[in-house]
């Protein structure tokens, strides 16, 4: 897969898809094998967030902080001789907040925001590290319909123009299928399937590995009976 842009890892729940993400981050060390990004094995690499940017399924907090400041801790940037954040520094955030239209949470503190909204200045922070690779751990999780798909239509142009590498759990197959042009299938553990995504999201290849048949409608695939 590495001409594909965008590339979504779907299965079944406690499959091991977060561990395969947690992996490919360099949060999870495995018992055996290495993980290599971009040719760097993970364990190796100094500074990861220049390699990747990684979006959990959720984050919590246990000390205040600002949207503004929390998004700076993914700026790649200079701070000044007296140690201060630059300015330029400061415009790469705010421009991170507003690719999705959070320029005025800025002041905002993490605690007081909704799940939804925080998910979304989670991905800011990722956003705004400018890495070639962004991992993604279900980005549509906590967000309303719109906010899925302005979301996802943000990560399809950064992976179509923005010269971005997108790889995403998504628990919504209809979303993988629409958005993404490659798909991981896990089961039990095991990559089950993998290839471009027409020929991958299949009514067969889903229903052997959720065990539900599915039909498909035009482009969409609906669940229709436990097998």
């Amino acid at each position: 897969a590495r001409e594909e842009k965008f590339i979504s890892v779907i299965g079944p729940n406690g499959c091991g898809k977060t561990t395969l993400i947690k992996l490919m981050a360099g949060i999870l060390t495995g018992a055996c094998g290495r993980v290599s990004v971009f040719g760097e094995v993970m364990n190796r690499v100094f500074n990861p967030a220049k390699i990747l940017a990684y979006v959990p399924q959720s984050l919590s907090f246990s000390f205040s902080l600002s949207v503004l400041d929390f998004v700076l801790l993914g700026v790649q940037g200079e701070k000044s001789l007296l140690g201060k954040i630059s300015r330029l520094s400061v415009e790469k955030a705010r421009e991170a907040l507003s690719l999705l239209g959070m320029e005025d949470y800025a002041e905002r503190d993490m605690h007081r925001l909704s799940g939804g909204e925080r998910q979304k200045i989670i991905l800011c922070k990722a956003l705004a590290q400018n890495a070639p690779l962004i991992l993604l751990d279900e980005p549509a999780a906590h967000l309303d319909l719109a906010g899925q798909l302005e979301t996802l239509e943000l990560l399809s142009a950064l992976a179509v123009t923005g010269n971005k590498k997108i790889i995403a759990v998504m628990h919504d197959v209809n979303f993988a299928s629409r958005y993404s042009d490659y798909v991981l299938v896990m089961k039990d553990g095991s990559l089950f399937a993998s290839g471009k995504t027409p020929d991958t999201l299949t009514p067969e290849i889903l229903e052997r590995c959720f065990s539900v048949r599915v039909e498909k409608c035009k482009d969409f695939f609906i669940p229709v009976k436990s097998l």
